[in-house]
C-alpha cells in the first residue's frame, strides 16, 4: 500500500530497472536516508539491482534492510 506521512514516503517501481530507479531519485531529489527498507521482489537479482542503485543515497550511518531474504542466496549476498 503506497502512502505519505510526514516522515515517510513510499514509492512503486521496478526494481529491476536501474533507469527506473535513477528515475525515481531525479523526481525525489531525496538523499541522507536513515533508513531504507526494500521489500520488494525478494528475489537475489532484485536485491542486489536496487541496492547497488540506493545505497548512495543513504546518510553515513544509515541502515539498508532487504526483507524476505531467502536462506539460499545469504552465500550470493556475502561476496
Amino acid at each position: 500500500i503506497l502512502f505519505q506521512e510526514e516522515r515517510i514516503e513510499t514509492h512503486h517501481l521496478d526494481q529491476l530497472d536501474p533507469a527506473m530507479i535513477a528515475g525515481l531519485w531525479a523526481r525525489t531529489g531525496l538523499d541522507g536516508f536513515d533508513l531504507m527498507v526494500d521489500d520488494g521482489l525478494h528475489t537475489f537479482e532484485a536485491g542486489v539491482c536496487l541496492f547497488e542503485n540506493a545505497v548512495a543515497r543513504l546518510a553515513p550511518t544509515g541502515i539498508y534492510v532487504i526483507e524476505d531474504v531467502l536462506r539460499d542466496d545469504l552465500p550470493r549476498y556475502r561476496r
